[in-house]
Parts: structure tokens; C-alpha cells; sequence
């Protein structure tokens, strides 16, 4: 069984939870990413697609997808944090070196992370056309035993 932590509309698992009631999604259970209501090992595996960056504690988030999971964990996430990132990024990394303070937060919880470049559509403004910016994204994944 797939865990989707944070499905929002685009849910990919056998089981769908988010924080927001989603209506017409199958297999979905409203919950909160830090406090799963879930058995240990209940997953083969979770995956969480842009919803990690708007949980305060994205620690407890990590652990408890860790003890539901018992395969295989994937999260993506833009490389510009959010709330729960940037309370971390205030206690523990300099600000000079935010832009490596993701991949390496992964990576001290036993993840793998590849770096995935976005190209958002142009924008109109002011009557001119923005040429699109590059967005940065993590895909992290970790293999459980």
C-alpha cells in the first residue's frame, strides 16, 4: 500500500490524507502529517509531493513517515522552503549558505536527493512578456530496511 502525505486534489496513493477535507478522492483520510493515525509499518510506501514545506515541525513529519513506512519514502519540494524549513534554518545553518541547507538536511536523515529544474510559463507583465526563471525543486528519497 501508498501513503500520499498531503495530496491535496492529485492523489497518487492507496491511501490519501491531507489537513483540508478533499472531496471525490478515493481512500481519504483527513490528518495531519506529524501525528499519522496510522500502525508502524502500515506502508510499503509514502510519498509527499510539495507539502512538507508547509509543516512547522517538518522533523516530527520526517519521523512519522519514517515508522508508517517500511520500503520506501519520497518527498519533492521546492528548494525555497517554508515555514517549518526556515524555523530550522534560524537555529541551526547560516543564512549565507541557505541554498545548500535542503539538500543537506535530507542527506543527514539518510536521503538521497537529486536537484530537478522547473521552467514556469512566461509571464505578461506591465504589457511585456518575463521570460520564465528557473524554479528549483529536491526530490529526496530514502530505502528502509
Amino acid at each position: 500500500m501508498i501513503l500520499d502525505v498531503g495530496c491535496g486534489n492529485n492523489p497518487k496513493g492507496t491511501v490519501n490524507i491531507d489537513v483540508e477535507i478533499k472531496h471525490n478522492i478515493e481512500n481519504f483520510i483527513k490528518a495531519d502529517a506529524q501525528n499519522l493515525p496510522f500502525k508502524t509499518n502500515a506502508f510499503s510506501e509514502s510519498i509527499s509531493d510539495h507539502a512538507i514545506e508547509h509543516v512547522i515541525n517538518v522533523e516530527n513529519m520526517v519521523a512519522e513517515l519514517k515508522r508508517v513506512t517500511y520500503k520506501k519514502i519520497t518527498i519533492f519540494t521546492p528548494l525555497l522552503f517554508s515555514y517549518g524549513f526556515r524555523e530550522l534554518l534560524k537555529k541551526k545553518e547560516q543564512r549565507k549558505h541557505k541554498q545548500y541547507f535542503l539538500p543537506s538536511w535530507f542527506k543527514n536523515r539518510g536521503f538521497k536527493t537529486k536537484m530537478i529544474v522547473a521552467f514556469h510559463h512566461p509571464l505578461i507583465r506591465n504589457k511585456k512578456m518575463v521570460l520564465p526563471l528557473p524554479f528549483f525543486y529536491i526530490h529526496a528519497t530514502i530505502e528502509l530496511h
